[in-house]
């Protein structure tokens, strides 16, 4: 007897514009602690440009934000990450009281994940899962520019994948167990992309870039220069891609994305040109050839441009950085 065909009813698309850029951002996450607290208890973030977060796995706590008059109640289950140059300050209860805090500030930590124990009750109030998400290569970069200061997601069972991230991380944080460096380290990456995804679940903007992504004309153009970046595109060539004429494929890609498509591709050029420079993997030649340069003078003039460096300095001064 014939099988039955087997139909494809689903697939990924082509290429992944999200996908490669949270693949190229350069995100590195980590896990300070899971602190354990009984109050009176205050932990403070000193500013920085990491997004820190935290995650609420049991009690309550007041987050108060620099700039920000009223502190702001959080709940068992609630992701949050901040984006505050300013800093800001957990607590157990709202308002500042005369209590020593538990200080995270970038730079003077140990790298290594801590189990803290605040307090001397015999079962916590609090429990909280504190960490960061350092992105290098984020500078100037569409997808930043959009996210607010804080992403404040609560328990939704329409972001069951959140829930289900975060109480693994929540569980291996609270064990450290053989293994669990790398499992925490896979975890909170997973994390970052699933606050991502709900955040614009919630808050899907209707210009700019993400909109972009899926819009019937500009989404496939994105698609095509994040692929083949180093193609010598020209605005006709873009324009044939969207089925539009080049006066209205410029008007329409400036209105969605928020920028002409030459300075698009010419700031995806030099994102790529800069994260290759650091990895130190190729050449000057190659990376030229890599972004779409046909000669590495030509490169360097571009790059020098764009960075205010030439490839060679922004290379020591990585490797000085690292």
């Amino acid at each position: 007897m014939a099988k039955p065909p087997t139909k494809v009813y689903a697939e990924l698309a082509g290429f992944d514009v999200l996908s490669e850029v949270l693949g190229t951002l350069g995100l590195r996450s980590r896990v300070y602690c899971r602190t354990q607290l009984a109050g009176p208890w205050a932990i403070e973030v000193r500013g920085s440009e990491l997004l820190h977060f935290h995650l609420v796995e049991h009690g309550e706590a007041w987050l108060s934000i620099a700039g920000r008059a009223e502190p702001e109640p959080l709940r068992p289950g609630e992701v949050l990450v901040i984006r505050s140059p300013a800093g800001h300050r957990l607590a157990d209860q709202p308002g500042k009281r005369p209590v020593a805090p538990i200080v995270f500030a970038a730079g003077d930590d140990t790298g290594r994940m801590q189990l803290l124990r605040h307090g001397h009750a015999a079962e916590p109030d609090s429990i909280i899962v504190c960490g960061s998400f350092a992105l290098q290569h984020a500078a100037d970069h569409p997808l930043m520019r959009l996210l607010p200061s804080v992403m404040r997601l609560r328990p939704d069972p329409a972001a069951d994948w959140l829930g289900a991230v975060a109480g693994l991380l929540s569980r291996e944080a609270g064990t450290l167990q053989p293994g669990s460096e790398i499992v925490i380290s896979r975890l909170t990456d997973l994390l970052f992309i699933q606050v991502l995804r709900a955040w614009m679940r919630e808050h899907a903007p209707r210009q700019g870039w993400l909109a972009a992504l899926s819009h019937p004309q500009i989404g496939p153009v994105l698609a095509a220069v994040h692929e083949q970046p180093e193609r010598a595109w020209t605005v006709e060539a873009l324009a044939a891609l969207a089925h539009l004429s080049r006066s209205a494929f410029s008007a329409r890609f400036a209105k969605v994305v928020g920028e002409p498509a030459q300075t698009y591709l010419m700031r995806l050029r030099m994102q790529a040109a800069a994260r290759l420079v650091s990895e130190r993997r190729a050449s000057l030649a190659e990376i030229a050839a890599a972004t779409g340069y046909e000669s590495e003078a030509a490169f360097n003039k571009a790059f020098k441009r764009w960075h205010g460096l030439a490839p060679g300095q922004f290379r020591e001064l990585q490797a000085e950085a690292a």
